[in-house]
């Protein structure tokens, strides 16, 4: 290993955790997490403030100065709330991200390229055995796929520590200030069309034309889904649409001024309105088809409001393909599906 950086030797390391003299929570939590990784191998390693180990080889995790300058150099705002930067410069390991997400998981990564880590689960973790580990050479930008990553896990919602290993950031879980950002999930869930944006048990004794309810006797919102159709096409004031509309950006959009993803979801049941527009637009467009023209005719009223309102504001809106509108909106030609 002549010209080689020694990370670790015989369980020992001349290295430090370098954080900023006055670091963030999620900084420490980072820090934290690497010092954790170092103890698996049975090394012992020191967190320490940049103003007491600038003439140590160091990890620097976050902004120090030397952080700083990484970012600055790398215009890493691009990457959002998760991407990173990990460089090795003069021996040293330099890690750092526009945002808090981003350092936690520059710090994942690093020992997953470095040091053989893979988190499985609590129980289960992998960890190199060498007893000499080099310091690679690396110089690279990384930013998960998408965002809003989550899996519909008991574990995974019960526990952050274990959501954050598996770089989770999911709206179920109760995440603290030392996780990052938080979920970029706004509150709704995914029954929100009757549950949340316009509560059945709200507007239904004045607009019942704005549900379909499957059972003459009942009133129970989860057997409940909206008329699609009904918000499609009624554009009069105070109309179903508006007060879709109205209610989604006053009370999710605006006051949830950290979230990015609003989920317009369907009730949990295989039910859908029957009403005579409906089984009219159906035929036509599929059932899925008529939920995505209302779904999307609410993404534009809500973009225009965003342009007007909050220009520089990332909204998504999403939905999903589920129960009775699983089936895509196209139609077979030959050998092709169109449109």
């Amino acid at each position: 290993m002549t010209n080689q950086h020694i990370l670790v030797k015989d369980k020992a390391t001349d290295y430090i955790i370098l954080l900023p003299n006055i670091p963030s929570k999620s900084e420490q939590y980072a820090a934290r997490l690497m010092q954790n990784i170092f103890e698996l191998m049975g090394v012992d390693i020191k967190i320490m403030p940049e103003e007491s180990g600038k003439e140590s080889k160091y990890i620097s995790i976050g902004n120090t100065c030397i952080g700083q300058e990484l970012i600055k150099n790398n215009n890493i705002e691009k990457l959002g709330t998760d991407g990173f930067v990990v460089k090795t410069e003069n021996g040293n390991l330099i890690l750092n991200a526009f945002g808090e997400w981003g350092k936690i998981y520059a710090v994942l990564e690093f020992a997953e390229k470095n040091l053989d880590y893979m988190y499985y689960a609590k129980d289960e973790i992998r960890i190199t055995k060498e007893p000499v580990v080099a310091l690679k050479s690396m110089d690279f930008t990384s930013a998960p796929d998408f965002i809003g990553r989550d899996v519909f896990n008991y574990d995974t919602h019960s526990d952050a520590e274990h959501s954050v290993q598996l770089r989770l950031n999911g709206y179920y879980v109760k995440w603290q200030d030392c996780h990052g950002e938080g979920t970029p999930w706004s509150s709704l869930n995914d029954q929100s069309l009757v549950l949340q944006i316009i509560p059945h048990n709200q507007y239904i004794a004045k607009h019942p034309d704005w549900y379909y309810i499957p059972y003459d006797n009942g009133s129970n919102s989860l057997k409940t889904q909206i008329c699609f159709t009904k918000g499609f096409y009624d554009d009069k004031k105070g109309g179903m649409l508006e007060t879709f509309v109205d209610n989604l950006i006053n009370n999710y959009i605006i006051p949830e001024k950290d979230k990015k993803l609003f989920m317009l979801g369907i009730t949990d049941n295989e039910h859908f309105c029957n009403c005579e527009q409906c089984t009219k637009d159906v035929a036509k467009y599929s059932k899925s088809g008529v939920m995505m023209r209302f779904i999307n005719k609410v993404a534009d009223l809500v973009e225009q409001w965003r342009v007007k309102n909050a220009p520089i504001r990332e909204i998504f809106i999403v939905t999903f393909a589920y129960a009775a509108v699983f089936e895509p909106p196209v139609k077979k030609d030959g050998d092709k599906y169109i449109p």
